[in-house]
């Protein structure tokens, strides 16, 4: 018995460690929003959404009706600043981006406190089954014995999907050939049981190659956007759940303080809102290949990405950023880059699409490079092929490899 509870106490301390000291909650659902304003404060100051529930999936006006700025996987860590009815105030690590005045990396949100379990109601046994704190203070990802999805997964016995990104520690017997087992915690019960994912979604080892890095971070974003149906745009969305067969959505106008404001909506109901914006789509996928990007918007990709000099080779993975959206270059032959594009422009999806279907006149990399290197203004196009945009800020940034 005494072996037992010392053994335990023993795990936890080394858990608590790889838990780090920055975190003593996880995220416990598959995805959990996490907003900017608390939906107490809007309440109180009648802003129009009040429930989380409510958050839609973009805005379509000027008026910021969505609150939505990032949000938590199932299994990452979170420390829990402050509680206030059932709102917990909390700090992530494994990415931020910078605002205010003096400008500083914010890493603080508001969740409904359904979303996170608190580390000391666990056994220190338990605890072993939580991945490691991804942070961006330590530079590094904690792999050992860790299974990282590359693309969503679908419990059917839970009816759960787990979105692409989601981490789990793997169980010590592996016996499945084609399956990798890994532990995963029901908040309901307060227990843990035993996923089998498919190994193909797998990513189990720990990568040291740039070239393998770079490699994997353009495929699942390429897997991502051309699946069977597609991955919604989300406003401060950081998920790839199961995929929608119908592009179908709408903007809503309504009237609210005596002022006429908008947002776009689905019809398709769910649970959880998955799906994901231009700039945590990058951030998500980097995290998956290991790579050291810890950033999740694009006036920060701007201030802290390397921009390509004159001499640089562009490769597949750089990434393109101008004011108010990222995209990814994901082959330079075919002249193709990856994004999750707002509604207004008629998309409200992830994709990969031509050159030329984002930039008027612009049929090749060579064509990018030389707008870009001779600051040329390059005009930006909807789905219908009008100009939106005036483009006079773009640069070509390497991946932080």
């Amino acid at each position: 018995m005494f072996y037992l509870t010392f053994f335990s106490y023993v795990l936890l301390l080394i858990k608590l460690s790889s838990l780090s000291a920055d975190a003593d909650g996880f995220c416990s659902v598959p995805v959990a929003d996490l907003i900017g304003t608390p939906m107490h404060v809007a309440q109180q100051q009648n802003l129009p959404i009040q429930q989380y529930k409510d958050q839609p999936y973009a805005n379509a006006s000027n008026a910021s009706v969505c609150t939505r700025l990032s949000q938590l996987l199932f299994n990452e860590s979170v420390k829990i600043l402050k509680e206030v009815g059932d709102e917990l105030y909390v700090e992530i690590l494994h990415w931020y981006h910078i605002a205010g005045n003096p400008p500083k990396k914010q890493t603080t949100y508001w969740t409904h406190k359904n979303n996170i379990t608190r580390f000391d109601t666990l056994s220190p046994l338990d605890l072993s089954k939580i991945p490691g704190q991804i942070s961006f203070l330590e530079q590094n990802f904690k792999v050992d014995d860790i299974v990282t999805l590359k693309n969503f997964f679908h419990d059917k016995k839970s009816n759960l999907v787990y979105s692409a990104g989601t981490r789990f520690v793997k169980t010590k017997e592996q016996n499945q050939k084609k399956y990798c087992s890994v532990f995963a915690f029901n908040p309901t019960t307060k227990s843990f049981s035993v996923l089998n994912i498919p190994k193909k979604i797998c990513l189990e080892n720990i990568l040291n190659n740039p070239i393998e890095k770079r490699k994997l971070f353009v495929q699942v974003l390429k897997e991502w956007s051309n699946q069977k149906g597609f991955i919604p745009y989300v406003f401060g969305g950081a998920s790839i759940g199961m995929p929608f067969d119908q592009n179908r959505f709408k903007e809503k106008n309504i009237k609210h303080n005596n002022k006429k404001i908008s947002y776009y909506k689905r019809s398709t109901k769910t649970e959880y809102k998955y799906g994901t914006d231009c700039a945590h789509t990058i951030a998500r996928a980097a995290h998956i290949a290991q790579i050291p990007l810890f950033i999740k918007n694009t006036t920060t990709f701007k201030q802290e990405l390397t921009p390509l000099k004159a001499q640089d080779t562009i490769e597949n993975g750089d990434i393109i950023v101008w004011q108010g959206h990222t995209v990814v270059i994901s082959d330079i032959q075919k002249g193709l880059l990856i994004e999750a594009r707002g509604y207004n422009h008629g998309y409200g999806i992830l994709q990969e699409i031509p050159f030329s279907e984002q930039f008027q006149n612009i049929f090749s990399m060579q064509d990018l490079k030389d707008a870009y290197l001779h600051k040329t203004q390059i005009n930006r196009l909807d789905k219908t092929g009008k100009i939106v945009q005036k483009i006079n800020d773009l640069q070509i940034m390497k991946l932080p490899i």
